[in-house]
């Protein structure tokens, strides 16, 4: 897991790998000391409009899966969702809209 985050962090990791192992992290557990690095990566792939869709979607999608337990970012992500919508291309928001559905109705079963 070291490996695959250090080629993440790296300048010139090709779209494909990022895109793939973005992809392969959807479905992994990943252990909790590799959490605080990859909620920052995928923060910032979300967050970088240069960034690839594909890449972006499935950084939402890791994301979420991170920080199911944690309010304070979940609402951190919430926003930035938000803010990105209006400017985003279909992919992105019809995963976006996904995830926000999934975050209101958590939101709905606590109150």
């Amino acid at each position: 897991m070291r490996t695959i985050l250090a080629m993440l962090e790296a300048d010139d990791v090709p779209v494909a790998i990022q895109r793939n192992t973005m992809r392969l992290l959807q479905y992994c557990e990943i252990p909790r000391r590799f959490r605080g690095t990859l909620v920052d990566r995928c923060f910032g792939y979300i967050t970088d409009r240069g960034t690839p869709v594909a890449v972006r979607a499935f950084s939402m999608t890791v994301l979420h899966r991170l920080i199911e337990n944690e309010p304070d970012l979940k609402k951190e992500l919430q926003i930035i969702l938000e803010d990105e919508l209006p400017y985003a291309s279909p992919a992105f928001v019809s995963r976006a809209r996904k995830i926000l559905q999934t975050i209101e109705r958590q939101q709905v079963g606590i109150q």
